[in-house]
């Protein structure tokens, strides 16, 4: 089907959505309207401070079990805070957090950093489903539907082995929109406009209730014009578009619940500093059920996912491209299962979790010539399998885990290739979490953890060209396991307008998996090759926020990261270290914030308000680099280009 029957049928769902029933109810995103002054904790969570007790509860869906707990690390913000970043898309908005940095590829190529780790060390999770559109490696990017998410978790230490295999780094989360509180059926669109790319974003969602069940339906647009360097120059290759349409839907029985989600996204951009283009679609669909029993909570998932990505010579059109003018075309489908069991603690303080995943991923080159294909034709098998016990006593919780995993990967009996052999990977990871409430205001925690993780398929076997990237990639099939050993521990401080956490953390990878600089390849382009390498990476984070009863808020964080590998060379696209502030004032509908970031880079100034016109009609402006000024990053591949970062960007968005 074209691009363009696509978006008539996305639009046309939306408008029949409308059409069943008349439009009624309020977006989540303007629930501050007509409020009155908001408390000190209404102001934090306005302008995005993270703290873990101010938690906005889904409604319907039971929060996360409370087995793991002590295990890990989370960073939650609600979309009212992400909208508020002056940023262009929710997923950028992330790097407000002092952890978490992003790797920028033009305007649609965004691949996400964790304490200086990247690539398939970081995870995507989006309604108890693994996204894989980035499993070729470390130069495809995520990209989740960010219409209709309640919020974002950035979940990080050894609790992120009850979710994925090998996050060392760390698992970013997208929580879909809860169900309306009421019954009924609630609408919205939105649209945003932006200056540098002359780019627009328009959305429709729809979502309705009833006593025993829920559904919501969205479909969008992106168009971006190629992205403006402060001089006014247009960056070639940088200009995309996209469509999506997502669904979520829940049923409520006597026996439990089950709820799942589909969504199909396609993704046209140019390739960057060069010509062609590359396409992508991903669409994904998940289903999982919770089932209570006794004092246990039975949660079967399932998901299934096809990412398919096209690169195309100049002048192709974007839509079935002949075989002959294709130079990289590859699918990826994923099927992924899991059963989880959660038992309630007892009351001597004990309690334990349980679970199995298993997933089958095959990757299969669509080209005549399938010896030409950057990733040959492959299979990989992924096993595993965790236990968690947790014990509670007064201030102090305890909690530990334990999980085992065999990766077996092989490429198709047809493929001629040097090192064609099987491969297997069978490891074993655990984590140790500890929690300490003193203080009525005071808490304390500390992670310890082991890691695993298996090399990819394209880690394994790239082999030659990479159009995209403009270089030549070669795998190194002797690869061994990667394992990690990890250190993490935070002081929190809160008050009931102030509140503080200090972390620190420490990470030994052994083996460490990265690309190595070859010289000239047979193309006459750069050639790397996967090389493994010992590698440490150890930092700081804190962060400190303030909030008044009139409204006024502040907010100090940054972070301080240093990494090496075993020579003593820099480890690679590790962040700089930042400071951030930032200073708002929120009051009845009405927001407004300024940032100002400095780094070893530069030193920037951000600027964002947002608020509501009548009951129905919100908006929010946001400019990104105020003053125009002039700079390069080591997290863009503009870099490469010896280009600056784009220059200020206006963003006003209607809702």
């Amino acid at each position: 089907m074209s691009e363009r029957k696509h978006v008539l049928a996305t639009l046309a769902f939306v408008w029949w959505g409308f059409g069943v029933e008349s439009a009624s109810g309020q977006a989540a995103q303007l629930s501050m309207a007509n409020q009155e002054v908001p408390s000190s904790e209404d102001t934090l969570k306005a302008v995005g401070f993270g703290l873990q007790q101010l938690e906005i509860a889904e409604v319907v869906s039971s929060p996360d079990p409370a087995a793991g707990q002590m295990l890990q690390q989370v960073e939650r913000l609600e979309v009212t805070a992400l909208d508020l970043q002056p940023a262009i898309s929710r997923l950028a908005a992330l790097d407000m957090l002092p952890a978490v940095n992003m790797h920028m590829s033009g305007g649609g190529m965004i691949r996400p950093i964790i304490h200086g780790l990247s690539g398939l060390r970081v995870r995507t999770q989006f309604h108890e489903a693994l996204v894989e559109n980035q499993a070729w490696g470390n130069r495809n990017g995520i990209f989740v539907a960010e219409e209709g998410i309640e919020r974002v978790e950035v979940i990080r230490g050894p609790g992120t082995l009850a979710l994925a295999s090998g996050a060392t780094g760390g698992v970013i989360r997208f929580v879909p929109l809860a169900p309306p509180a009421d019954p009924g059926r609630h609408t919205r669109f939105s649209l945003a406009g932006h200056s540098n790319t002359e780019g627009f974003q328009a959305s429709a969602m729809t979502r309705k209730r009833s006593e025993t069940a829920y559904h919501a339906f969205v479909g969008g647009l992106n168009r971006f014009d190629a992205l403006k360097t402060p001089n006014g120059q247009a960056v070639e290759g940088t200009a995309y578009g996209q469509f999506y349409a997502q669904g979520r839907y829940g049923y409520i029985r006597d026996w439990g619940r089950i709820e799942g989600a589909y969504t199909s996204t396609y993704n046209t951009s140019g390739i960057l500093g060069q010509e062609g283009i590359s396409q992508s679609g991903d669409h994904l669909i998940t289903t999982k059920a919770f089932i209570p029993s006794g004092s246990w909570t039975w949660q079967p998932g399932f998901s299934y996912q096809l990412n398919h990505r096209i690169e195309t010579n100049p002048g192709v059109l974007l839509v079935d491209p002949p075989a002959q003018d294709t130079v990289f075309d590859q699918s990826l489908r994923t099927s992924r299962f899991q059963f989880r069991g959660d038992r309630e603690a007892s009351t001597s303080g004990i309690q334990w979790a349980w679970g199995i995943q298993s997933a089958v991923l095959k990757n299969t080159g669509e080209l005549d010539a399938p010896e030409n294909q950057l990733i040959p034709d492959a299979l990989a098998l992924e096993n595993g399998v965790f236990i968690m016990p947790g014990w509670q006593h007064q201030n102090l919780s305890v909690e530990g885990i334990v999980r085992g995993d065999f990766h077996r990967l092989s490429l198709a009996e047809t493929q001629e290739f040097e090192g064609a052999e099987n491969r297997s990977f069978a490891f074993v990871s655990a984590g140790l979490g500890i929690q300490w409430q003193g203080a009525d205001h005071f808490q304390w925690g500390l992670q310890a953890a082991r890691n695993g993780r298996a090399p990819s398929m394209g880690e394994l076997w790239s082999q030659g060209l990479n159009a995209g990237s403009a270089r030549e990639e070669w795998g190194d099939v002797n690869l061994r396991t990667e394992v990690s050993h990890a250190l993490e521990t935070q002081w929190i401080w809160t008050e009931d307008t102030w509140s503080a956490e200090l972390g620190a953390h420490w990470t030994n990878i052994q083996d460490f998996v990265h690309w190595q600089p070859q010289g000239l390849g047979l193309s006459g382009l750069e050639s790397f090759k996967r090389h493994q390498a010992d590698a440490s990476i150890c930092g700081v984070d804190f962060s400190s926020g303030w909030a008044s009863s009139s409204g006024w808020t502040s907010e100090l964080s940054g972070s301080w990261i240093q990494g090496r590998l075993a020579d003593k060379s820099a480890i690679p696209l590790l962040p700089p270290s930042n400071v951030r502030l930032a200073t708002g004032w929120a009051r009845k509908d009405w927001r407004a914030q300024m940032v100002v970031t400095h780094s070893q880079e530069a030193t920037l100034i951000h600027l964002s308000t947002a608020g509501q016109l009548g009951t129905h009609l919100g908006w929010s402006l946001a400019v990104n680099n105020l003053l125009n000024h002039e700079y390069t990053t080591v997290l863009s591949d503009l870099r490469n280009l010896n280009m600056p970062e784009a220059g200020r960007n206006i963003r006003l968005r209607l809702t």
